[in-house]
């Protein structure tokens, strides 16, 4: 065998070659040294690759980085997976999100006793009992093998050589190897790990915003959802709108629309008083269809055009997308001098919205137009078959080509809180099952003691009585009593309170529903003072303003004056 190894080499043409040339035996050697090591670098290539072709062949291999959102689906399924957890013996610990965790994942890294003693990891103002520390997660190079569904595959967290394209790359990603003989289990593990990171609970509501750097959707956060039940309105407001947005999300209104060449959109433009139930409402109806919410506000700092687009473009379907303040998007108008509305709120204060801002946090102020805006609602390119709600407080500040129909179809005005929503919301503030669970006595003397100092109720008829008692106090106050200086001028004002001021106030008599109903009439005649005595400063101001104009033009009338023009024209 040996033997033949000169000859495959071409032993005799080198000897011939040597001999003819007279090379020395030494350049023979080099010469025979090199084609060796040329055929070992061959054969050591040939088994490479046949052994990559056929490890690929064998598993293959999906590669996901670290600034893919699938990355964070799968690391929230190991996160819920008890097989995956038993593997992880090394891990890292992230404890930025702990306090605010929002699933009750197997990684979370809990207490094992009720108390926060030699307890090491996490603040000392966290609450310790049962809660949240922090985050396992693997570390890398360590695979962890999971049987999915009857499939077997194995993830592994590297920092380098991202899909063989560059070994020395070093940006975080995942292999998810699987086995040919099961083609599709890594696709289907993916699909099963998005919907497991999305799934939602029963009363549970999806809140997504907008990164301004990007303007892609950033992880949501968990809110309990909104019971219809709170949206104290009247039945012949919220049930119409509620049925509307359920027709329209219909498969049978989708293909009405396509029939017709109509893209499938609808806006609901929502405005009122402050604080009188517009966000309120429409958190309701995404609890009740449940939908996810998709927030936007243009107007903060980081947002233009190009990202407000790729926003709404970007949002799945079947979903609301919901503008807050719609009216704050664009800079107010310059006020008059002679404006009479110096006291009305105004989004962006005293400042001068057309000032240099060299940026906060590396976000300059918001540079969305009108234009920008409205092609994000509906334009060529504007994503279909989603609700688009929005709120304001000053509906007349809106441009014409942005509050028409076709962007807004519907508009559903909110008003100050009437006597019937202040009896409603104080009987879901005050249920009667909270309140009639006292122990009685034999005395009865007793019993209504208790009654009366914790605020015990016996019957629906008297949870009315204290409702109607409640919202007589607020709609029908005393007049309160005016000082001296006060009674000089009289004023009229159209005074009216929001469900939001009406919540506070019931807010601070949680335990206490007699109290609420008794001070009501006492913190609304307060209320209405205070409001009386802006209107008074108003008016003063606004006299003092008109005063002045008057000084102004009679100034130029004055008996000099008037001579002075005489002796001019002599």
């Amino acid at each position: 065998m040996i033997s033949t190894i000169p000859a495959l080499l071409g032993g005799g043409t080198l000897t011939s070659l040597s001999t003819n040339t007279r090379l020395d035996d030494n350049l023979y050697l080099a010469i025979r040294m090199a084609l060796i090591g040329l055929l070992a670098a061959a054969v050591r290539q040939l088994f490479s690759s046949t052994k990559s072709r056929l490890y690929d062949a064998i598993f293959p291999t999906a590669h996901i980085t670290y600034s893919d959102p699938a990355f964070e689906w799968i690391m929230s399924y190991l996160a819920q997976s008890p097989e995956a957890q038993r593997q992880i013996k090394s891990f890292r610990l992230i404890t930025a999100d702990a306090r605010q965790s929002k699933r009750d994942d197997a990684d979370r890294l809990r207490t094992s006793t009720k108390k926060s003693e030699g307890l090491s990891v996490a603040r000392k103002d966290a609450t310790f009992v049962d809660d949240v520390v922090g985050q396992i997660s693997p570390v890398n190079e360590q695979a962890i093998f999971i049987n999915h569904n009857g499939t077997y595959l194995w993830i592994t967290r590297k920092s380098k050589g991202y899909a063989n394209y560059d070994p020395i790359d070093k940006e975080e990603h995942l292999e998810i190897t699987g086995l040919s003989v099961q083609p599709e289990s890594i696709k289907q593990f993916i699909i099963d790990a998005h919907a497991m990171f999305f799934k939602k609970a029963d009363n549970e509501l999806l809140i997504f915003n907008v990164s301004p750097y990007t303007g892609n959707w950033i992880d949501p956060i968990h809110r309990p959802s909104r019971s219809w039940s709170s949206v104290i309105l009247s039945e012949s407001d919220k049930a119409p709108l509620l049925k509307d947005v359920k027709n329209f999300l219909s498969e049978e209104e989708k293909d009405w629309y396509g029939a017709r060449g109509i893209p499938h959109r609808r806006g609901y433009l929502l405005h009122g008083r402050p604080g009188s139930g517009k966000t309120t409402l429409a958190t309701a109806i995404a609890s009740q269809l449940g939908l996810d919410i998709y927030i936007v506000n243009p107007a903060a700092r980081g947002m233009d055009d190009g990202k407000l687009n790729k926003a709404f473009r970007n949002c799945p379907p079947q979903n609301m997308i919901l503008i807050e303040d719609i009216d704050c998007v664009m800079p107010p108008r310059p006020k008059r001098e002679d404006s009479e509305d110096d006291d009305e709120d105004d989004a962006f204060g005293d400042k001068d919205v057309g000032a240099a801002d060299p940026g906060k946090y590396g976000l300059a102020r918001s540079t969305v137009t009108l234009s920008g805006l409205l092609i994000a609602i509906d334009g060529v390119s504007s994503q279909e078959d989603c609700i688009l709600f929005a709120t304001t407080n000053h509906p007349d500040r809106l441009d014409s080509a942005l509050s028409r129909p076709g962007r807004f179809d519907v508009q559903l005005s909110f008003k100050d809180a009437t006597f019937d929503q202040a009896k409603a919301l104080f009987k879901h503030f005050f249920p009667l099952s909270d309140f009639s669970n006292a122990p009685k006595s034999e005395n009865t003397i007793d019993d209504e003691k208790v009654a009366e100092d914790e605020g015990v109720i016996r019957s629906e008829e008297e949870l009315d009585e204290l409702a109607h008692r409640f919202a007589q106090g607020i709609f029908h106050p005393t007049p309160p009593e005016r000082d001296a200086e006060d009674d000089k001028v009289e004023v009229e004002v159209e005074f009216g309170l929001s469900m939001a001021a009406l919540q506070g106030f019931l807010l601070t008599h949680k335990k206490t529903l007699r109290s609420a109903a008794c001070k009501a009439q006492e913190w609304s005649n307060g209320l209405r003072k205070e409001h009386e005595d802006r209107e008074r400063k108003k008016l003063a101001k606004r006299a003092e303003r008109e005063k002045s104009k008057e000084l102004k033009v009679n100034g130029s009338a004055t008996p000099e004056n008037e001579k002075a023009k005489e002796e001019s024209k002599g």
